[in-house]
């Protein structure tokens, strides 16, 4: 067991420091030979002389239960250390005291413990001592007490051994309180709580109280601020421990007093200082989604509202700006796949575009805060509350300079960092570059028409481009179906729309998690990821868009394309009576029956004639030919 000295990890060596004493003890076990080896430079020299102590050949030699050596004249590094000894074969002394501790209050008769000493050991190889002789003194083996003195001693009685016998220390405690009422407080004069975050969970404190001749005390808490403090328990009859607890719920700084009163008026109070300062929630950052898709910004893309990742390159792998660190920010290793399509990786964040009016752009992070040019001497890249000079950047889609910092104001990627950040300088390290949230584009439109759309992806309405979106909302009273257009909360994934194109390409700019089934439960109007044929039995109720107009699917061989949509008649609920503020709305009648969904449809005759209508032309099939006109077969 060794008793002094530090474990160096670095050089795997036990350091013995000058003037520190190594112990190797044993009860049951006599230690006959120690070999060292030592450190170049610090070896076994650097210990004090001592019985045994060979320090020519690194080793101590002798038979003992205990064994001390001192590094006097240097320090001593002990690179491998080998003990050997034998089995201490004498009986135990069997020497013990009477009691493990003594406590008494001054002016109260003192009864020293009694040496136990069962096998008449004789009592000069006996050594007792104090460890306090303030307190405690040994006058021939016997304990006296200092007058008038209060504290506390440890009595240790050390039996070193003999041929019979093995060595034994043992000891006990001597406690004087002192007779005058008094209330003993630890920590004795305050308890801060510290700053806190509104809502944040604060840790109790533990308030250690010690009653000397008091019989029983009272707890209070009084000032401006005692509401924001509470204890328990709130009497004491018996010296313990007082828990404080402290609430954030309020913004400001509380400050109030706990009192410690003896409830019989013979001791002094004491009196505990309380302090806590609640501060503004710390709102972290939200990172943007795995799963979401961003591509390379173009300028167009640079607007004010725009949401944007800020990446950078090393060895061919791209990296995108994470959380914040005190003077730079993180970098995210992302994935871009062989169309430039980033997918960024967990704790990825995405920045805002403000614009300041002045040509120049705010990168506000999803707490709120700007990201700003910290220091026109440093390198830093911070966040803060405020826009002012140094959160101004002139933006490119491969560059961001602040405005008021003359120098180290361009935001780059360090590459030379391990691991590597973002941050600012004049010179040096790679250049930035800005990803936009990736599109999915639908084209085929006829503009001012009717389609439908059902995409895998949420779309903000601000990122609907080039059409109106609208959504079921009923029926009327003439059982005509009722479109209201969609105007704030934008298409959901995986619901299907009903579409009023107004370009013949529609761009809906998509985030967050796809779907990957149209959510179809429910809802009237519904759509699907794939071409759909429907199966016998559901002809009935099918209703499906084509040339600008809702039909009725005559019969069961109905195919809807991928990402289109079709209504179930039978889940359509009755219509509001008139749209919400600022929303337009579509009334549809059922235009007449057809077969499918494309533009072909069969009209058969009354002579058996087979007549098929192709984009308003009719013609006649003739011969004996098959034909699979979209999914049905004709002769």
């Amino acid at each position: 067991a060794f008793t002094a000295g530090t474990m160096d990890g670095t050089y795997a060596e036990y350091r013995l420091h000058k003037n520190e004493t190594m112990t190797l003890s044993s009860t049951d076990y006599k230690i006959k030979k120690i070999e060292f080896t030592c450190a170049s430079g610090n070896p076994i020299g650097g210990f004090g002389d001592a019985t045994g102590l060979d320090k020519a050949n690194n080793r101590w030699t002798g038979e003992a239960n205990k064994v001390e050596l001192t590094a006097s004249g240097a320090q001593v590094r002990i690179e491998k250390m080998v003990v050997y000894y034998v089995e201490d074969t004498r009986a135990a002394s069997g020497l013990a005291w009477s009691t493990d501790a003594v406590e008494i209050t001054l002016g109260e008769t003192f009864t020293a413990a009694s040496l136990v000493n069962p096998n008449n050991i004789d009592a000069a190889e006996i050594v007792i001592e104090s460890d306090n002789e303030d307190l405690a003194t040994v006058n021939a083996g016997a304990v006296e007490l200092a007058e008038n003195a209060t504290g506390e001693a440890t009595i240790t009685a050390t039996f070193a051994g003999n041929e019979t016998y093995k060595p034994a220390e043992f000891s006990y405690t001597i406690k004087v309180n002192d007779p005058t009422p008094m209330i003993i407080t630890n920590p004795t004069t305050y308890l801060n709580f510290g700053s806190k975050a509104q809502g944040a969970t604060i840790e109790a404190k533990n308030l250690t109280v010690t009653l000397n001749n008091v019989s029983a005390a009272t707890v209070e808490i009084t000032g401006e601020g005692a509401a924001a403090f509470s204890a328990t328990p709130m009497t004491l009859t018996e010296s313990g421990t007082i828990i404080v607890s402290a609430s954030s719920a309020n913004q400001g700084t509380f400050s109030a007093t706990l009192t410690i009163s003896d409830n019989a008026g013979m001791a002094t109070a004491k009196e505990i200082s309380l302090s806590l300062t609640v501060t503004e929630p710390v709102v972290e950052e939200t990172a943007v989604s795995t799963e979401s898709k961003w591509v390379a910004a173009e300028a167009a893309d640079l607007v004010d509202g725009a949401e944007v990742l800020i990446t950078g390159v090393k060895d061919a792998v791209t990296y995108a700006m994470g959380g914040q660190n005190e003077n730079n920010r993180a970098a995210v290793a992302a994935t871009v796949n062989g169309k430039g399509v980033l997918t960024p990786g967990e704790g990825t964040m995405s920045f805002t575009l403000v614009a300041q009016g002045d040509g120049t752009f705010a990168l506000r992070t999803s707490n709120g805060k700007y990201l700003y040019a910290a220091s026109s001497s440093k390198n830093y890249l911070r966040s803060q509350a405020d826009v002012d000079a140094n959160a101004k950047w002139t933006i490119t889609t491969t560059s961001a300079a602040a405005e008021s910092s003359t120098n180290r104001n361009q935001m780059k990627f360090n590459v030379s960092n391990n691991p590597v950040i973002f941050s600012c300088y004049e010179n040096g390290q790679t250049a930035i570059a800005f990803y936009a949230r990736a599109k999915e584009e639908r084209k085929g439109f006829s503009v001012g028409k009717l389609a439908t759309v059902c995409v895998p992806y949420a779309v903000a309405q601000e990122d609907i481009i080039g059409a109106d979106v609208y959504e079921i909302a009923g029926k009327n009273e003439a059982g005509k179906i009722v479109f209201d257009q969609v105007t704030t909360e934008g298409m959901e994934a995986g619901v299907a729309y009903l579409v009023q194109a107004k370009a013949e390409t529609a761009t809906f700019y998509y985030s967050g998690d796809p779907v990957s089934e149209p959510k179809n439960e429910g809802k009237a109007l519904k759509g699907t990821f794939k071409e759909k044929q429907f199966a016998i039995g559901e002809a009935d109720n099918i209703y499906f868009f084509k040339d600008n107009a809702l039909w009725a699917a005559k019969e069961t061989g109905v195919k809807i394309l991928a990402n289109r949509a079709w209504l179930d008649m039978s889940a359509v609920g009755n219509a509001a009576p008139s749209p919400a503020p600022g929303r337009r709305r579509i009334v549809l009648g059922v235009h007449g029956e057809q077969v499918a969904t494309g533009v072909e449809s069969i009209q058969p005759s009354e002579n058996g004639i087979q007549k098929v209508l192709i984009n308003g032309e009719l013609f006649i099939l003739r011969g004996e030919k098959m034909y699979n006109v979209n999914g049905q077969l004709v002769k």
